[in-house]
């Protein structure tokens, strides 16, 4: 039990806090998100240089009490806070192929992303999630919303999640790279 009340809905992004996670996106974003859901909880998995310029952002904009940082966390439990979530959040201005957005899939659950690496392998657009193109609080918060609502989301991320799963690492190593072939 994470502590959570079973009437908020939960938000979770996960990764080191730093500027180039996006954290201060996610932050005004929660701003508008909070507008339509008051109850509502952004739960950041992890840690980071930018934890205290978070936490005076959150201060700031007025939604402290609906922020929490885990801080370090065994992989474990990662997927506890992942499981919990209504949805998953990705901010990030850059990133290589995203391990967090493979787990979150992974979980079943609907993610609203930036535009990074992976996203479009990984988000089919109205169904398991929506990819924001410009770094707008307003427009990300919508695409929140409009994930809260989608209900094959859980069917949708498994049914791409198992296309990475190891079962097909062989066969499609082997495509890259005949010797591999069974």
């Amino acid at each position: 039990d994470l502590g959570i009340p079973l009437d908020f809905k939960v938000f979770v992004t996960t990764g080191r806090l730093c500027w180039i996670k996006g954290w201060d996106l996610l932050l005004e974003a929660l701003v508008h998100i909070k507008k339509d859901y008051p109850k509502v909880i952004l739960i950041f998995v992890g840690d980071g240089e930018d934890h205290g310029k978070l936490e005076i952002r959150a201060k700031a904009l007025g939604v402290i009490d609906n922020i929490r940082i885990t801080g370090f966390i065994p992989q474990s439990e990662v997927v506890r806070y992942m499981n919990a979530a209504d949805v998953c959040l990705m901010g990030s201005h850059r990133e290589g192929w995203s391990v967090a957005m493979c787990e979150m899939i992974a979980c079943g659950k609907p993610i609203v992303s930036t535009n990074v690496s992976g996203a479009a392998a990984m988000i089919r657009e109205g169904q398991n999630g929506f990819i924001v193109r410009e770094r707008r609080p307003v427009s990300y918060a919508e695409a929140i919303a409009k994930a809260l609502k989608l209900h094959e989301a859980k069917q949708q991320s498994l049914e791409i999640a198992e296309k990475y799963s190891l079962k097909y690492l062989a066969r499609d190593l082997g495509d890259l790279w005949p010797p591999l072939q069974q």
